[in-house]
Order: C-alpha cells, then sequence, then structure tokens
C-alpha cells in the first residue's frame, strides 16, 4: 500500500515567489532560479515507493517457555536480500499488546543497502499463558521522499511466546534426602543408619542390642537408628481480589508469581 507524502509544497512556495518575482523584475536569474524547486518537485513526484518483496524478516525469542516474570529476549531482523538500495525504510514489531516492553525499542528506521540488514532488539516481561505476535510493518519511503509504502510481512522463526508456571523450576534446598514424602528427625528410633546408643529398657527388641558392646564390657545397651517420618507440606495461594496487584502495565499480578513459585515446589519435591 502507498501513499504520497505532501512535501512539495515548501518547493511550490519557492517556485512561485521566485517566479513572480522574475517577472515583476524582469529578471532571467529569478525566472531561472524557480525551475530548481520545481526540478526537485518533479523528482519528487515521479519517484515512485514499494516494499520490496525481497526483504526477508526473521525473529527470534529467548527464552520461551518462560516463567512469569522472566525478561524475554526478542530480536526481529529485516535483511535486504535484492538489488537495490532502500534509502529510508522504518520497522515496527507486532508486540503483543498485553505484555510490556522492559527495554529497548520494538521500532527502528535504517537504510539498506543490498545484503544489508537492521535488528530490532527489546525486552518483554513474560505473563503467564500465550502471546502471539503481529506481523510487523514495514514502512519504505521513495528516493526523491514524495511517496511512502506500508506492508505487514510475516516473520520467519518464532511468532508465540509462551509462558507457564512450571518453566525453569528451581530446585529446592536440599532438606536431609532426596526420597519423596520423607524426612530425617533428630529423634532417634526404628530405622537402618545408626544414629546412637542408649542405655537397655526392659521390653527393648533383641535386635536392637548391642551385644558386640555387651561382650567388651558386659553391660546391655540398645542402639538407636535414624528416624524416617512421611512429610505433608501445603501451599497456600491467596488468588483474592486485592492480591491481584502488578509492578506496572503488562506486568504478572502476585497471584500468577505466586502461583509460579508454588509450582517451582511442588515440582521440586
Amino acid at each position: 500500500m502507498g501513499r504520497r507524502a505532501m512535501r512539495w509544497r515548501g518547493a511550490i512556495v519557492a517556485a512561485l515567489t521566485l517566479a513572480g518575482a522574475g517577472i515583476w523584475e524582469g529578471s532571467g536569474t529569478l525566472l531561472l532560479a524557480a525551475t530548481l524547486p520545481l526540478s526537485y518537485l518533479a523528482y519528487g513526484i515521479l519517484s515512485t515507493a514499494a516494499v520490496p518483496a525481497a526483504l526477508v524478516v526473521s525473529r527470534a525469542v529467548d527464552p520461551t517457555p518462560a516463567p512469569p516474570g522472566h525478561p524475554v529476549a526478542v530480536q526481529l531482523t529485516v535483511t535486504n536480500s535484492g538489488q537495490q538500495t532502500l534509502s529510508d525504510i522504518r520497522v515496527v514489531d507486532g508486540v503483543p499488546t498485553d505484555l510490556a516492553v522492559l527495554d529497548g525499542a520494538p521500532r527502528g528506521g535504517e537504510t539498506l543497502a543490498a545484503g544489508e540488514s537492521v535488528t530490532l532488539e527489546y525486552t518483554l516481561i513474560a505473563r503467564r499463558g500465550e502471546h502471539d505476535f503481529g506481523e510487523p510493518r514495514l514502512r519504505v519511503r521513495g528516493t526523491g521522499a514524495g511517496e511512502v509504502a506500508t506492508a505487514r510481512q510475516q516473520a520467519e522463526g518464532d511468532d508465540r511466546l509462551v509462558c507457564q508456571l512450571d518453566a525453569q523450576a528451581p530446585p529446592l534446598s536440599d532438606q536431609g534426602t532426596d526420597r519423596v514424602g520423607q524426612l530425617t528427625t533428630d529423634d532417634p528410633g526404628d530405622g537402618f543408619t545408626f544414629h546412637s546408643t542408649r542405655e537397655y529398657q526392659r521390653g527393648d527388641p533383641a535386635g536392637r542390642i548391642d551385644w558386640r558392646g555387651y561382650a567388651k564390657r558386659g553391660a546391655l545397651s540398645t542402639v538407636n537408628y535414624e528416624q524416617w517420618v512421611s512429610t505433608t507440606v501445603v501451599f497456600v495461594v491467596d488468588a483474592r481480589s486485592p492480591a491481584r496487584v502488578t509492578a506496572g502495565p503488562g506486568r504478572p499480578t502476585a497471584v500468577e508469581l505466586g502461583a509460579y513459585a508454588t509450582t517451582h515446589a511442588v515440582t521440586s519435591l
């Protein structure tokens, strides 16, 4: 799609002013000078602009999937694979409307010679869900700046940012064992790993008597082992409306971040 930019009004005014003054004064020099803005005007009118099919657009999103609140780097690259130099090209990426730009800019402009590329780099803040990018918008201005052509073009590569709660789940701190649902306690009891010995009490199982110690010292003692107990972990997330606050537009809510932390903990357990 092309449209003609009204940039020649100054040239028209200058040409008419010089021509009028030349006629009034009878000066051929002024009349000749009036042809200069007219030449600029003709050049701008005759020059055309079009978004060439030789433009290649690609996008890279990293990381995806990403956890809520995590910065995501986006790179949009436009390459002029044709033979014609583009004196003025502007690019605007189709950023998902519900995501905030943390750093950089999803727009830019450049002069692209044949084979050259321009890359836009910016950072988004991930929010839970799947977020689709729109088609980048390209604008090319003609050599004489008299006409502008705009078009949208599908980008190769990544076109979606996926944000999920269990992405990149960090491990919890070690809690004495890697066995699911069990922890060692400081209280001795039945088990397999030696913990300590104590004085023999009537009724202690024969299998826990320290017979070797009895043979050496002639006194009975009972062996204690590290005791295993089952554990239950309960996670609570406040999902009420007052808790759905954000650090800014396009940022994840406190509930999303709480659910993300809970998912990480459950995954690690």
